[in-house]
Parts: C-alpha cells; structure tokens; sequence
C-alpha cells in the first residue's frame, strides 16, 4: 500500500472484515488515545479507504479500503508461504501462516501513536 504509513497499515489490518469498529476499542488495542490515533484514522479517510460513522464514533473500511486490505494480506500471506515453503507441505504450518498473517502487519512499533 504506498504512500500509507505503517499505523495506516496497521489499521487496514485490523478492521479488515469487521464493519463497524469503536474508535475507542481501536485506540484500545494501539494502546493510544482516540486524539492521537485519530489522525493516522484521518489520513486513511482522506484516501477513501476509511470511513467514519455519522455520530463519529465507529470506523470502517470503505469498499476500496476493503480491497486493499485483501491486497496486503494475501501479499503478506504469500510471502510468509514463501519463507516457510522448504519445510515440506504441512496443512497445520498453512494454517499458522494464515492465523499469523494480520498480526505480521503492523508490528507493535507500528502502531498508531
């Protein structure tokens, strides 16, 4: 996702699939403030991948930003694949991959704030 900002990412990963998601129960996990995640929300909104709820209070990815996330995790699915792929085909490593997958992005480093 260029020119998204690895707390963007992290947040695509997070609400991908979810619908309506409390800005506070996000900010609870980044473990932040709404106030300071809420720019990292504003910058995703501005690029139509985010939307805000009319009262303001939930966030949910938009169509685009759904596609997006789809992007980003079947890209990072695969190159987790890939890293482990000399192990030999084995259904429970596969699924690991996939259980892991959202977590890989957005390291706690990369969180909002």
């Amino acid at each position: 996702m260029v020119g998204i900002t690895p707390a963007g990412v992290w947040i695509v990963a997070r609400l991908d699939g979810k619908g309506w998601v409390r800005d506070e129960t996000l900010a609870r996990r980044a473990r932040v403030s709404r106030a300071r995640g809420r720019p990292y929300a504003d910058q995703l909104i501005d690029r139509g991948l985010l939307e805000r709820s009319p009262n303001g209070d939930h966030l949910r990815l938009t169509e685009e930003g759904q596609q997006a996330a789809l992007r980003l995790l079947r890209s990072s699915h695969e190159s987790l694949s890939r890293l482990v792929a000399d192990w030999g085909p084995d259904p429970q490593l596969e699924q690991l991959c996939a259980r892991i997958t959202p977590q890989s992005l957005g390291a706690r480093a990369d969180r909002p704030g």
